[in-house]
């Protein structure tokens, strides 16, 4: 095939497809060397890949069912106290219950609320975003007023309120959370694609009449996937924050199923006589959001070659 077949040109001279980025082992191998370069970005791994562990294999993981109750072992402070066992290494309840256990059966919860709302808030918002910006006139209008109204509202206090209203559980948290996230993805979305819709490759598709769902797909869409995947991290990092307060708060998971939120609350009237309650379930909580924000830095210096380049 000739490099005119290949690279089709409109009789107006325009180029109708962008010319191909070269994918060579070469460019794979500079992304990997600048990532094990980069600390942050392998800390970021390692706690992502380690919250993802405890999630598929918490019952391989923990040594106790984590709603296991033995009032015999209850308030043991952790191994390396006087008094802890290296049976249970971080210290047990007031019921006796294993604090390791929970926390690695915590990660469950932590992990579905943030993989499951942000992916809810990214697939709504990036629907209306594209819809709206390709489109425009009544359409966008509508989406513009309808993300304008979400976030004029107070982000945690909406989420209270629903879910007050319609009563907390696993599913209604990953719902209520995704639905209350989704204008930041539309609003960002909406931007990338108003600039994208004015590429010359964009107008050169729809000249020859290209249908507007293969525009949106195979030309805007994709140009739009370093933006979205780093808002992803960004924003699953502050969803499973976000849970953690409304578990605290009794608004999230009901109080039998463990999760981080769940813990932190059973532990704040301890503080003072056992601290380890409220303390390592907080540092879990801590520490995955720290990692996950530090690997969604690294892709977006790394997706984004002005950033890289400086």
């Amino acid at each position: 095939m000739s490099k005119d077949e290949s690279n089709p040109i409109h009789p107006s001279g325009v180029l109708l497809r962008p010319e191909p980025r070269a994918r060579s082992g070469r460019r794979a191998g500079g992304t990997w060397k600048r990532f094990w370069r980069a600390r942050d970005a392998i800390a970021g791994a390692v706690v992502a890949l380690i919250l993802l562990a405890c999630a598929v294999f918490s019952p391989q993981l923990a040594a106790f069912d984590p709603n296991d109750q033995e009032l015999m072992r209850s308030m043991r402070p952790p191994a390396s106290y006087a008094g802890g066992m290296w049976e249970t290494p971080l210290g047990t309840d007031f019921l006796g219950r294993d604090i390791l256990s929970r926390v690695i059966f915590g990660s469950r919860v932590s992990l579905a609320v943030g993989l499951g709302g942000v992916l809810l808030a990214a697939t709504l918002g990036s629907l209306l975003g594209m819809l709206g910006a390709y489109w425009g006139g009544l359409l966008d209008r509508v989406v513009c007023w309808i993300v304008d109204t979400m976030l004029g509202m107070p982000y945690l206090l909406f989420v209270i309120v629903v879910i007050g209203v319609i009563g907390p559980s696993l599913l209604n948290v990953i719902i209520v959370l995704g639905f209350a996230d989704f204008p930041i993805f539309a609003r960002m979305i909406r931007g990338e694609m108003l600039a994208i819709k004015e590429k010359e490759y964009v107008q050169a598709a729809v000249a020859i009449g290209a249908r507007p769902f293969s525009i949106l797909r195979r030309h805007m869409l994709v140009n739009t996937a370093p933006t979205l995947i780093t808002l992803v991290t960004f924003e699953m990092a502050a969803m499973i924050l976000y849970e953690s307060g409304l578990g605290f708060l009794g608004l999230s998971v009901p109080p039998g199923v463990p999760s981080w939120g769940n813990m932190l609350s059973e532990g704040r009237s301890h503080l003072t006589t056992a601290w380890w309650l409220a303390t390592f379930p907080g540092l879990a909580v801590m520490v995955t959001s720290l990692g996950i924000n530090l690997l969604g830095e690294w892709l977006r210096v790394e997706l984004d070659p002005h950033q890289r380049g400086r």
